[in-house]
């Protein structure tokens, strides 16, 4: 019997949606949550800001593990019956039908199918500034020497800033601009293959490239062209963020 004529194939299809439904529902209540918390005062921006920039992350784990199931139906059987989603009764009844249980036929979609960081760029760059995230170990980086090596450095471009940044470019390379540390103007440079996410400044949304992200925990946000600002009061927040101010 080919695997499109498999009686159980609809209701294995079925169990994945559920299950990835699921998962991304959780994902999203966790952001949610952190929203509600920022928003009464509870959690800082930048807390906020991070469980956002985790969810993202989240999805492309959900993803994989939705591939994964799709490949392996008994994993993914064992996963619904964990879920709740099957009973045993209904388990044996698909393990005994005819032949073995059918793979679903599911692939990442292709990298092409995502926007281009530029594109991403220019639509937030269009709605205010943003914060670049970037691994300055790789080639083409240009930042102050204090920062080299920085595994996940965030720098904040933008139009309009104060004071602004007459030569902010976004090109094919990547984003540019003379930024303002500590009095002193820079020159900075992040080609496209060393920036891992944009997100616009202040609200939370954005993109993630994981594929680009270095492994390290630490994220270190950089002044945002104007002078130093003193360090932020401690979080309200149970969970200290792992984001520190740098002069």
């Amino acid at each position: 019997m080919a695997p499109m004529d498999d009686p159980r194939l609809a209701r294995m299809q079925e169990l994945l949606a559920a299950l990835t439904e699921r998962r991304f529902a959780d994902s999203l209540g966790q952001v949610e949550a952190a929203l509600v918390a920022w928003r009464d005062g509870e959690l800082e921006a930048l807390a906020a800001h991070e469980a956002t920039v985790r969810h993202v992350e989240r999805a492309d784990a959900i993803m994989r593990e939705a591939i994964a199931m799709a490949r392996d139906p008994a994993l993914l059987l064992t996963t619904a019956v964990e879920a709740k989603l099957v009973d045993e009764a209904e388990r044996a009844t698909l393990e005994q039908g005819p032949g073995p249980l059918p793979e679903l036929a599911i692939e990442p979609a292709p990298t092409s199918a995502r926007p281009s960081k530029r594109a991403v760029a220019d639509a937030l760059l269009a709605r205010g500034p943003i914060l670049v995230h970037s691994d300055t170990r790789k080639p083409g980086v240009a930042v102050p020497g204090r920062f080299v090596g920085e595994t996940k450095l965030v720098l904040r471009f933008g139009y309009g800033l104060n004071p602004p940044i007459p030569d902010l470019t976004v090109d094919d390379d990547g984003i540019s601009g003379t930024l303002v540390f500590g009095g002193v103007p820079f020159g900075c440079v992040l080609p496209w293959t060393a920036i891992f996410a944009l997100i616009l400044d202040g609200e939370a949304r954005g993109m993630v490239w994981p594929e680009d992200a270095p492994d390290e925990p630490e994220v270190v946000p950089t002044p945002d062209g104007s002078e130093p600002e003193p360090p932020p009061p401690p979080t309200r927040s149970k969970r200290p963020s792992h984001l520190r101010l740098v002069d």
